[in-house]
């Protein structure tokens, strides 16, 4: 990592710092000041380096991950909200209908319904995520087609050429999409290029588009629109979403539930 400042104790500092929030998405200030044993004012000037150097971006009272490296490690993100993801995977499950074709993104919420359906309904079950893929044959009740690419080992799912040639070979009743926020105004967001053509390759091939996405999620901002809210047919969460998105979704003839 090039950063200002090259006194080694600083730099191994800033490692750690950069790690953190990599890894995790953002930290607080406090935190990483006890964390580290160092002063807040030392931990501010360590992260104005970092996000001069493009690592994160400060907010009030800490600092995020900066766009393009914003997605957390999927064991991470597995335990996060976990209560709101299977209560979510609760609700969306009754909309699989046995003998359905059904797409899987990536994603922790969408690996929770995974889980969910393991014991069936059967169904012809296509993912891109290697996590959904084992969860939904472990059951015996599901074949699954677990499309190829580029795998990302944060994710562990494909993106790339060969996943949406996969994809756009393949027609699907119902496709469930995990996706890192949702805004009133861009629609459904993602952080690359590979979660763009991915999700919009699906639209194209679903008769029917649902998005999975905690309530915490909904705020989130991120580089990429990947589908307008027009393009979504239902929204499951768990949670009303905040007034200016519940009514734009519905001005888009999106589904609610929660």
């Amino acid at each position: 990592m090039a950063v200002s400042g090259t006194e080694p104790a600083s730099l191994d500092r800033r490692d750690r710092i950069r790690e953190i929030i990599l890894r995790e998405g953002q930290a607080s200030v406090a935190r990483l000041a006890a964390e580290l044993k160092v002063s807040a004012e030392t931990v501010r000037r360590d992260m104005k380096l970092l996000e001069d150097s493009g690592y994160i971006a400060r907010i009030h009272g800490g600092a995020k991950a900066a766009t393009g490296y914003a997605l957390p490690h999927i064991d991470l993100r597995i335990g996060r909200d976990r209560a709101a993801k299977e209560h979510i995977a609760h609700l969306a499950a009754p909309l699989v209908e046995p003998g359905m074709s059904v797409f899987f993104s990536g994603g922790s919420t969408v690996l929770a319904l995974a889980w969910r359906l393991r014991e069936g309904p059967r169904i012809d079950a296509t993912t891109v995520m290697v996590d959904v893929g084992l969860a939904l044959a472990s059951g015996g009740q599901t074949e699954v087609c677990l499309c190829g690419g580029l795998l990302n080992a944060v994710s562990r799912a494909c993106t790339g050429y060969e996943a949406s040639e996969m994809i756009a070979r393949r027609s699907f009743d119902l496709a469930f999409l995990g996706a890192s926020g949702l805004d009133p105004g861009r629609g459904l967001l993602g952080p690359s290029e590979g979660h763009l053509q991915s999700a919009q390759t699906v639209r194209r091939q679903a008769r029917k588009v649902v998005a999975v996405m905690p309530h915490s999620a909904l705020g989130n901002e991120d580089r990429l629109q990947i589908l307008p809210l027009n393009a979504l047919d239902i929204l499951v969460t768990d949670r009303p979403p905040p007034r200016d998105l519940f009514r734009a979704l519905e001005g888009a003839g999106v589904r609610v539930m929660f």
